[in-house]
């Protein structure tokens, strides 16, 4: 199961959380991200966040949604192959960006390197209000 974002550009997926994990040594998930568009193709499954984490992002994707977040904010989980931006108010700071209403914005690194790194060259994906939704009943559905 996943949720297909940005007219089928991006595809997010976790697979492995189990509530009774949580804040154990073997609390981690696998996170999956697919990009997939004119100027980029990769498919990596072999991200991971830890289970409270996964529950931080949901929390943080139902305050945006529910309008709860007054500033922009970031998530970046602790292996940070991907990153969340809410950018939640209009104003001069996010309309440099292009926002003409309250977005997400999803920061995808795909490639890790040789060494292991991440390289830090993302894939931007700018997610408005209803892929927002879906990403948000997609992690309800995982984490219930």
């Amino acid at each position: 199961m996943s949720v297909i974002m940005c007219e089928g550009e991006l595809e997010f997926a976790i697979s492995g959380y189990e509530k009774e994990k949580r804040d154990s040594e073997d609390d981690w998930v696998n996170v999956g991200w697919q990009v997939h568009n004119e100027t980029i193709n990769f498919k990596n499954f072999g991200y991971y966040m830890e289970c409270c984490e996964v529950e931080e992002l949901r929390d943080m994707i139902k305050d945006f949604l529910n309008g709860d977040i007054k500033e922009m904010k970031s998530f970046v989980p602790l292996e940070p192959a991907f990153q969340v931006r809410f950018y939640p108010v209009v104003d001069d700071y996010s309309k440099q960006f292009g926002f003409e209403k309250p977005t997400m914005e999803i920061i995808v690194y795909p490639e890790a390197k040789s060494d292991g790194a991440i390289d830090l060259v993302g894939a931007f994906f700018t997610i408005h209000r209803d892929e927002a939704s879906m990403m948000y009943d997609y992690l309800i559905k995982m984490t219930e």
